[in-house]
């Protein structure tokens, strides 16, 4: 058995990885030689590496998978971690700016207060849409009540 499962890795590596499009779900192309550089604020510090790139044809995107098993947008600039601290100090002070040196004293993170901005509003709208989507499922599977008396006492008046 291990010989077998040896034998299938041998024959997988040379193979090129296939990744499909994020919205069509079609085959897409590599990229080639394109890596993409990405530097991403951390907790610690600055951290650099370079992602493959693919671009899909019917979508005419292009898009990195290795950004996505890390939870990242590919327009993110800084960690997840690094983003909740953002929208948590963003929600929490009376304006933005006071977010940005919260975090500059309290996390050591010189972040302008634009992006807190940004960060913060991109969370809102994602927790509204989130909440209408949970409301409209909800109302879905719950029957609605009518004003039906539930007994005598209710048609008196009385609870």
């Amino acid at each position: 058995m291990p010989q077998r499962s040896q034998t299938n890795r041998q024959r997988c590596a040379g193979r090129p990885t296939q990744f499909r499009g994020p919205e069509c779900k079609a085959v897409s192309g590599d990229r080639g030689d394109d890596n993409e550089p990405i530097v991403l604020l951390t907790d610690r510090d600055e951290v650099d590496f370079m992602t493959k790139g693919y671009f899909c044809q019917r979508c005419r995107r292009a898009f990195f998978p290795q950004l996505a098993e890390l939870g990242l947008r590919v327009e993110a600039t800084v960690s997840r971690r690094v983003e909740q601290k953002m929208v948590y100090a963003g929600a929490g002070s009376t304006n933005f700016e006071q977010a940005r040196k919260d975090l500059l004293n309290l996390a050591n993170l010189n972040i302008k207060t634009e992006r807190v901005r940004r960060a913060t509003t991109r969370n809102g709208k994602a927790r509204i849409a989130l909440t209408r989507l949970l409301e409209q499922a909800d109302s879905r599977t719950t029957p609605r009540r009518t004003n039906q008396s539930r007994g005598p006492a209710d048609r008196r008046g009385h609870v």
